[in-house]
């Protein structure tokens, strides 16, 4: 882990640390996705919380583009209930 920590504070997110970042930010939901949060749900010791906050801004729109997405399967998927 602290190879991947490494990583992020030059900039570079692992794979693996980018899934943790997501699945916490997809657990909250993009509305309540705050970066003390994700960085609890995380659980990774010797991120911050500023590394999460310029990790949140960079996936911004990743992220809510997969909201997006989400939002319209379940739409769909109860159209045809």
């Amino acid at each position: 882990v602290l190879r991947m920590v490494a990583n992020v504070i030059a900039g570079d997110w692992t794979p693996e640390l980018h899934r943790r970042f997501v699945r916490a930010a997809e657990q909250l939901g993009v509305d309540k996705a705050i970066p003390s949060k994700i960085l609890e749900m995380m659980g990774v010791r010797h991120l911050t919380r500023h590394n999460i906050a310029s990790h949140l801004q960079v996936s911004g729109l990743h992220l809510t583009h997969l909201h997006n997405i989400s939002r319209y399967l379940q739409f769909v998927a109860q159209a045809y209930l």
